[in-house]
């Protein structure tokens, strides 16, 4: 036989205290919304810096292409450096549709701020980032399989 107990009593509710503390997950909110903007800005930033460097790259690579047709030696040669042209460039085009990309998830922020909604948010499929998002990404993952 199963004893009845009687319910139990539940702790008395301070509402000062949690009207606080609604408060403070607010403000961290908040502050995780400006680390998020910054993240932006930041990835920016580094994508600038390694579309710099894949540019030097291919300037590099085709500066040591012979390219003197009176030395029947050099005929042909500067196939790697042509290769290594064409991946520097293909980085250097990754890195631009990824910044593109995450500016406009920095004006999308900015703009849903604005109008009183979250920066980010969490609708599947959302319609303002979804589809450039996945071609950034198979975009990276396409990069990883070539290297």
């Amino acid at each position: 036989m199963t004893a009845i107990t009687s319910t139990p009593t539940l702790p008395t509710t301070d509402l000062p205290e949690l009207e606080a503390l609604v408060r403070c997950i607010e403000a961290t909110a908040a502050e995780a919304t400006r680390v998020t903007l910054g993240a932006y800005a930041t990835q920016i930033r580094e994508l600038h810096h390694a579309a710099g460097a894949a540019l030097a790259e291919a300037r590099s690579n085709a500066a040591d292409i012979p390219g003197d047709l009176s030395k029947w030696g050099n005929l042909g040669e500067g196939y790697w450096e042509v290769v290594i042209c064409e991946i520097a460039t293909k980085d250097a085009l990754r890195f631009a549709q990824e910044a593109r990309h995450w500016l406009h998830s920095y004006r999308v922020a900015e703009q849903r701020l604005a109008e009183g909604k979250p920066a980010v948010s969490w609708t599947v499929g959302d319609p303002d980032l979804e589809a450039e998002r996945e071609r950034v990404e198979l975009g990276r993952i396409d990069m990883e399989h070539a290297q």
